[in-house]
């Protein structure tokens, strides 16, 4: 995997988070880990502010490395074989690296705690979106701003 986001030694950090704590793990009462909605396909549960805020440190930071390794790992299937990333309309993979590019995990971890001091309304709200909204979106607003001023080069 590229070093795009964290560097080396994600995995052996993720691994090592898992086995730190040396608290008993606990299972919340959210129901099956998948389901099947109404359209046929697999739906996932949703991480709320709600999991965030009710986790420790440590789960919080799993959540974060497996989200952004689902990331690298979509990134590495589409750069298989020499092919580019998807374009956004096809994929949401490249704003993503985009939006966390330069972050240090910890950045992220504080800048979802400062939201959701902000917003203590939000716990509904999936942490998929809030990241989104707070890290993704403002660099995608950024650059288009720049490309909608850039000069035509004709």
């Amino acid at each position: 995997m590229s070093k795009l986001l964290f560097g080396a030694g994600l995995l052996p950090m993720a691994v090592g988070l898992a086995a730190c704590s040396g608290e008993a793990v606990r299972t919340p009462d959210a129901g099956p880990l998948s389901q099947t909605g109404e359209d046929g396909f697999t739906e996932a549960p949703l991480v709320t502010l709600a999991h965030w805020r009710d986790s420790t440190a440590n789960e919080r930071y799993a959540f974060l490395i497996g989200f952004i390794t689902m990331l690298e790992l979509e990134k590495e299937w589409q750069g298989r074989a020499g092919q580019g990333l998807l374009p956004m309309e096809q994929s949401l993979v490249t704003p993503w690296l985009d939006g966390f590019a330069g972050r240090p995990l910890a950045e992220i971890y504080s800048g979802l705690g400062r939201h959701l001091s902000a917003h203590p309304g939000d716990l509904d709200r999936p942490v998929a979106e809030v990241m989104w909204f707070v890290f993704v979106q403002p660099r995608l607003d950024k650059k288009n701003r720049s490309q909608a001023t850039a000069p035509d080069h004709d």
